[in-house]
């Protein structure tokens, strides 16, 4: 029982840190392009 709840949580924080570095770097390499 913890332990899949733990596996939901973690699936789900990684899946978050994935999109939010995905909303991230297109906003760098966008910042790079205007320079």
């Amino acid at each position: 029982m913890v332990e899949k709840i733990d596996q939901e949580y973690r699936s789900v924080f990684t899946e978050a840190v994935f999109r939010g570095i995905l909303a991230v770097v297109p906003d760098e390499w966008l910042e790079d392009a205007e320079r």
